[in-house]
């Protein structure tokens, strides 16, 4: 799984230059969450969507995962001592209790909107395995009926993007065989690299992992009118 070690100093000044619309983001996942009590994020990062969940869901019961010691760091600097944050791998994740809502946005998978209603779904595990792995332990920490929500995101694509405090950010993007790829994110500064750090992903077509998530209880259940989100729901237990 990737742990974006490298890259956690710079991680908030890219992810508020318009990598992510964390309002719009926060405003649709509020209306989601409104009839729930308990929600899972897996990827919190360093906070800034939980950050405006709480402010305005503020009785929700919010649990933060995240697979980075220094963006749990930053996280909990940011959301202070009141928000429950953990530091596990979705792969073997064990919290002791189930949720009515757990949701990924972007932090470990979500959907990529290849061209209009066609999505694929992508993942920061490269390997099959641990991603069968993975979500089979998600779905044990949902309540029966409980939602599972996967943000949606453009295409990759190389690009460059001048930032605060004299800063570049630079991505390059390398189709791999086996249906992955590799992301190159560099963060430099008057042409010096500051840091730099390669994740690989895996794709799967969207019947794939449709199929994937019935067999372990989980439905389709919608798009989301913001086309921000898909919505799965738990239908059954695992067995």
């Amino acid at each position: 799984m990737n742990k974006y070690t490298g890259i956690a100093d710079y991680y908030d000044l890219l992810m508020t230059q318009g990598y992510y619309d964390y309002e719009t983001q926060s405003d649709c996942l509020a209306e989601l969450f409104k009839h729930g009590k308990s929600v899972l994020e897996l990827g919190v990062g360093t906070g800034l969507l939980a950050e405006k969940l709480i402010q305005k869901l503020p009785d929700l019961e919010f649990v933060g995962m995240d697979f980075t010691p220094a963006m749990l760091k930053q996280a909990r600097e940011r959301l202070g001592e009141s928000v429950n944050l953990v530091e596990q791998n979705v792969i073997s994740m064990e919290l002791e209790k189930t949720f009515d809502t757990i949701f990924s946005n972007g932090g470990v998978w979500y959907f990529i909107e290849n061209s209009e209603d066609e999505y694929i779904f992508c993942s920061h595990l490269p390997n099959i395995g641990d991603n069968l792995n993975g979500l089979r332990r998600v779905a044990s920490h949902l309540k029966k009926f409980g939602e599972l929500i996967f943000s949606v995101q453009g295409v990759h694509r190389d690009y460059e993007q001048t930032l605060p405090q004299g800063l570049t950010y630079a991505q390059k993007i390398t189709q791999l065989p086996d249906d992955c790829f590799d992301k190159c994110y560099i963060f430099s500064r008057e042409g010096e690299v500051l840091n730099e750090q390669i994740c690989k992903y895996r794709l799967f077509d969207e019947e794939e992992i449709r199929s994937i998530l019935r067999d372990i209880g989980l439905e389709f259940k919608e798009i989301t009118s913001c086309r921000q989100y898909h919505v799965y729901h738990k239908v059954c237990e695992l067995s």
